[in-house]
């Protein structure tokens, strides 16, 4: 019977072999079609059809007439001069100058060069520099002259010249520029330009409603103030980075999230300026856009992971780590991130650990420099859940090979303002989902700030306005209390703790309480307004 043959075994191992061999064919063939589908041969490489592209897109923007760069890259003849030297920046990273490693934070406007890009520039020049046909020239890009965020609704401008002198260590001033308006007005974006790119190192934009920085001024001569302690009456904008730095494009602002200013306020620009070795003079002007739409809430937010009380880097130290941690309170999604060292920096990480134990990256710079410090917005906002924890870790080389080393031999390096000092900053910029969970943020903020710093009076007074905005007013009177224990001519803790007890009903010591600020400050307004309130509810 049939079944009770065995059929013979075919061999079919040649069969095998030929239909692996042509699928072994028609694979290598996609894949050398893919890793080879944007190569250049060698020989066509030109400037007019490779390079120039490639410089108008990434190196323009800087090196052009009257922009931050000390040359331009306009032309042929421009690039032809410089290349030897353009192919040793992009193959170092040096330039374009884009700080953030790539798939460690997804950014607007990210300026790096592929590995791609940096060949082409390398090939072209290993061929003798070709020009190429006129016809394969791309226009030359357009940028917009004056100021880049159109033409502003209002513009401050320093009255007088401030004349840097040549030498010496960094000069920090201010300067302090009445904004004059006649009723509320809603704020969407500022653009600074600094008059003198070459020796602004960056600038820092904040608001006085109180006239403290005005009187400061005028009690130095010349335009503005020295120094950058005098600031404890200027504030941020909550929420929003007010800063210029060399290579940073103006920000339009969000369209909700406007901030509102008042008649009688300051516009303070805080300037750090480096000495050239020759007198110069300084003269900026501040654009205001505005918009007719008030803030919707929330509000945005930053978050600051510092640790300048752990610096105190020894001579020699290679790598010399600090860290800072803040556990996220509520739900929020980050926008931009800000962070800031100075010379010694060499590998910055800003990363969030999640409730399950996932990484999220924010921010990772593993060779930091000094020169080209920026606010970097992510493409997409990342949502962070409720208890997160926000790692800043930061690590500094303090030894001879650092080539930014500002010393010597190397010198022990501690926390502060100058360039040869240091500094370990992240701003975080978030979006809670309501202003609820904005206080409770700010309350975590501040008690987060005075586990470092207990004896910050202005942090306590933060907690404390915190606090009110939750109700939770017997505890904010406590904190308010502690200030004045500790310094009984603190005004914004014997103002706050009046307005509290206004709060609450306690007339007769809220109006002690206002009184005992207007012994200290006769001229503070907003005391005078609120004992005429109560005084007015009393008849």
């Amino acid at each position: 019977m049939p079944n009770e043959f065995i059929r013979p075994k075919v061999k079919k191992r040649p069969v095998l072999i030929f239909i692996l061999f042509l699928l072994t064919a028609l694979l290598g063939g996609a894949l050398v079609w893919y890793f080879n589908r944007n190569v250049v041969p060698r020989d066509s490489i030109t400037f007019n059809s490779h390079v120039a592209p490639i410089i108008f897109d990434h190196c323009v923007s800087c090196h052009r007439p009257e922009e931050s760069a000390p040359f331009s890259l306009l032309t042929y003849d421009e690039v032809a001069q410089r290349a030897g030297q353009i192919v040793e920046v992009t193959q170092s990273g040096y330039m374009p100058p884009w700080l953030p490693k790539h798939g460690y934070g997804e950014f607007k406007g990210s300026r790096g060069l592929t590995a791609e890009q940096i060949g082409l520039i390398e090939q072209w020049m290993a061929l003798g520099l070709p020009e190429g046909s006129q016809t394969d020239l791309p226009q030359q890009p357009k940028f917009v002259t004056g100021w880049q965020l159109g033409k502003p609704d209002m513009v401050l401008r320093m009255p007088d010249p401030y004349t840097l002198r040549p030498d010496g260590s960094d000069v920090f001033h201010n300067f302090v520029l009445p904004i004059p308006i006649d009723s509320s007005r809603f704020v969407r974006a500022l653009e600074l330009r600094p008059g003198n790119k070459q020796i602004v190192h960056h600038a820092n934009m904040l608001v006085d409603n109180t006239g403290a920085c005005r009187q400061i001024d005028r009690q130095e001569s010349g335009p503005g103030y020295s120094g950058m302690e005098n600031l404890n009456t200027a504030y941020r904008p909550a929420g929003h980075f007010l800063s210029w730095k060399v290579g940073t494009v103006p920000f339009a602002g969000y369209a909700e999230k406007t901030w509102q200013v008042e008649p009688g306020t300051d516009l303070v620009l805080n300037m750090h300026m480096l000495p050239s070795g020759k007198s110069e003079q300084v003269q900026a002007e501040v654009g205001f856009y505005f918009s007719d739409k008030p803030p919707t809430d929330p509000e945005l937010d930053l978050i600051q992971l510092e640790a300048d009380s752990k610096l105190d880097i020894p001579a020699e130290q290679e790598a010399f780590t600090v860290t800072d941690e803040f556990l996220l309170p509520v739900d929020v999604k980050v926008l931009g991130v800000y962070p800031h060292a100075h010379l010694l920096g060499k590998d910055l990480q800003g990363y969030a650990l999640l409730p399950d134990g996932r990484k999220e990256w924010l921010i990772w710079i593993d060779e930091w420099d000094w020169n080209w410090q920026a606010v970097y917005r992510y493409q997409a906002p990342i949502s962070l859940p409720k208890g997160t924890v926000l790692v800043m870790r930061y690590t500094y080389d303090n030894s001879a090979s650092n080539p930014r080393n500002p010393n010597s031999p190397p010198q022990r390096v501690v926390a502060g303002n100058r360039t040869e000092d240091e500094m370990a900053h992240l701003w975080i910029q978030v979006l809670p989902e309501n202003n609820l969970d904005l206080q409770v943020l700010n309350e975590s903020k501040a008690r987060h700030q005075l586990t470092k710093y207990p004896n910050k009076h202005d942090k306590r007074v933060s907690l404390g306005k915190a606090l009110v905005a939750q109700g939770k007013n017997v505890d904010a009177v406590s904190e308010f209390r502690k200030i004045i224990e500790s310094d009984p001519r603190h005004i914004a803790a014997r103002y706050n703790l009046a307005c509290v007890l206004s709060l609450d009903g306690k007339k007769v010591s809220a109006k002690e309480a206002f009184h005992s600020v207007l012994r200290i400050d006769p001229d503070h307004v907003e005391s005078y307004n609120n004992l005429a309130t109560i005084l007015y509810g009393e008849g």
